[in-house]
């Protein structure tokens, strides 16, 4: 007969390693990370390299770090990553549904620093809703799929299932700052790191509105119209050789902003064919 142990969050199997009760992370799973389907694995499957003590997500072993896809030495990557929160002596937890959600990071791109990156909680929820918004409409809008279809990066865009594991790959941080300054106006990040295609300002326009500039008409960027539009902008920016990849300055955003919405106000507005 099996023997049963409880992780802080989840029931878990120490006979059979496995855990009892499946991953409370319903987007667990994803095309880089086979293992995130199987919702009752322990640690994605991979209990050599990785430890869950808490029943939620994959944390890699103290000395080592997650470049996003893998378990590193530490001071190998380019990035800098700040340790979880959850543990004083916790590495990075690996981004990948290896145990559900993933525990804050802060990453460092540039002059930014994203602060407590997450793939969980009410704003999360909010920027997944908008990204399905964004899929399906895009589907309908064959104007915007062959703009898309111009970029460097384009089956992330044309094959159905890749665009669904950026859906997989989307974080919300709790502030943005530039050169250590509080930046509200900085309402998403694409390619922050390995682990996350666009990471939205939990401070910013997604979440507390005010007019996107650069379009023809009155739109505010906390609508679900307004959403979809901010992540057509970040989409563009993943793709690559759509919009300027500098955009900075506010003149370039609004001229980047006037390129999506001519060739996508069909998904913006959901009105496509």
């Amino acid at each position: 007969m099996a023997r049963y142990d409880v992780a802080v969050h989840r029931g878990y199997a120490n006979t059979w390693g496995r855990f009892t009760t499946p991953d409370p992370y319903l987007m667990s799973g994803g095309l880089r990370n086979p293992q995130g389907w199987n919702r009752y694995s322990y640690a994605g499957n991979d209990p050599v390299n990785l430890y869950d003590p808490e029943g939620l997500f994959a944390r890699c072993p103290i000395g080592t770090h997650s470049s996003g896809y893998a378990c590193v030495v530490d001071d190998t990557i380019g990035l800098e990553y700040e340790p979880t929160k959850f543990f004083d002596d916790a590495p990075e937890p690996l981004r990948g549904g290896t145990g559900g959600g993933f525990s804050p990071t802060t990453i460092v791109k540039g002059d930014l620093t994203l602060h407590d990156v997450t793939s969980s909680g009410p704003k999360f929820d909010l920027l997944a809703k908008a990204f399905k918004n964004l899929v399906t409409n895009l589907y309908n809008d064959p104007d915007c799929l062959n703009w898309f279809a111009g970029g460097t990066r384009t089956p992330w865009v044309l094959d159905a299932e890749l665009l669904e594991s950026v859906g997989t790959r989307l974080g919300v941080s709790s502030r943005i700052e530039r050169n250590g300054n509080n930046a509200p106006g900085i309402a998403a990040v694409a390619l922050a790191s390995p682990a996350y295609d666009i990471v939205v300002n939990g401070q910013g326009a997604f979440f507390y509105g005010g007019d996107i500039p650069g379009i023809k008409q009155p739109l505010s960027a906390s609508s679900d119209a307004g959403r979809v539009f901010m992540l057509l902008h970040e989409l563009a920016h993943v793709v690559g050789g759509l919009i300027n990849e500098n955009d900075v300055d506010s003149r370039m955003n609004e001229a980047n902003n006037a390129v999506v919405w001519k060739h996508c106000e069909k998904t913006v507005t959901g009105k496509g064919n």
